[in-house]
């Protein structure tokens, strides 16, 4: 399922996108409530489902940080970078991959599923 990705610095090519061939499948209440519950979590997934296209892991991490630390993307401070990037890679990417919520995949990246059911819980 899951493989190791570079987390070594802000030019890693590791992309998130959505993709055409995602189903839905069921998730049982109780993971995604686990998984929604996280304010990291819910961050990725809005960010990741306002973007029309691939998204690189030092773009996601920038813009998750901006938003916890309430800032505009550029102004990030590298530590705040440095601290959600590790925690996507080692804790949440995982997490919302084992509730198939993304995929992962080291050659194709990492992509929002078309999972509506998922979804349904951000309404």
């Amino acid at each position: 399922m899951a493989q190791s990705m570079s987390v070594e610095d802000r030019s890693s090519t590791f992309t998130i996108a959505t993709t055409e061939d995602d189903t839905d499948a069921d998730i049982p209440a109780d993971t995604v409530s686990d998984v929604f519950a996280n304010a990291r979590c819910r961050a990725v997934l809005k960010y990741l489902r306002s973007r029309d296209s691939a998204v690189e892991l030092d773009e996601l991490a920038t813009a998750v940080a901006a938003t916890e630390f309430g800032t505009d993307s550029d102004e990030v401070p590298e530590d705040r970078y440095e601290r959600v990037l590790v925690s996507l890679h080692h804790t949440h990417l995982p997490k919302l991959a084992d509730a198939s919520i993304v995929s992962v995949d080291r050659t194709d990246g990492v992509r929002v599923t078309r999972n509506t059911a998922a979804f349904e819980a951000l309404a």
